[in-house]
């Protein structure tokens, strides 16, 4: 029931941005794409998860005055060391509060820059802010083979089409200690 299902209707605009892209051109693909998925699945939740808390309030805020586009929901990726990494997380509660919508770290956890998992838990739990691992899942689901298993591997998607073997090394030792 705590489960946040949605479209991602651009994932970290920001790196666009800083590579050349123009930030009305990002807002305006999304807006589109948000009117699009009104029509195939009204109703259907909408995010645009941010490399950074900043981005996504901002990007929060500016689809809803430019296009009038409300997203359901503040995402944020935080691999920040932990006191940061608290802060953002506090930032990101009482942001998602003052506009009545929930708040995701979409992205979190970088053993080498964050250390432990448990604390990063625990920030999140005293929040009520939800998150996900892409490293976890990067490391299990893409570097975990050697080799790659093929045909099984869908290039960028994060996508095995074929069960996983039984047993696979898993590389970042810090990973494993986390699961």
């Amino acid at each position: 029931p705590a489960t946040l299902l949605s479209y991602d209707l651009f994932n970290e605009a920001e790196v666009a941005i800083w590579s050349g892209a123009r930030p009305s051109a990002i807002l305006d693909l999304e807006a589109q794409t948000a009117r699009l998925l009104a029509r195939l699945h009204p109703g259907a939740p909408l995010v645009a998860g941010c490399a950074t808390l900043d981005g996504a309030l901002e990007n929060f805020d500016l689809l809803r005055a430019r296009h009038g586009i409300r997203l359901s929901a503040i995402t944020f990726h935080a691999y920040a060391a932990p006191p940061y990494f608290e802060a953002a997380v506090e930032k990101a509660r009482r942001e998602a509060a003052r506009r009545g919508v929930p708040a995701a770290a979409t992205e979190f956890h970088m053993p080498a820059a964050q250390g432990g998992l448990d604390v990063l838990l625990l920030f999140l739990r005293r929040s009520g802010i939800g998150g996900q691992m892409w490293g976890y899942l990067e490391d299990r689901l893409i570097q975990a083979f050697s080799p790659i298993p093929q045909p099984g591997w869908v290039a960028n998607s994060g996508v095995l089409r074929l069960p996983a073997p039984r047993t696979y090394e898993v590389k970042n030792p810090a990973y494993a200690r986390a699961v």
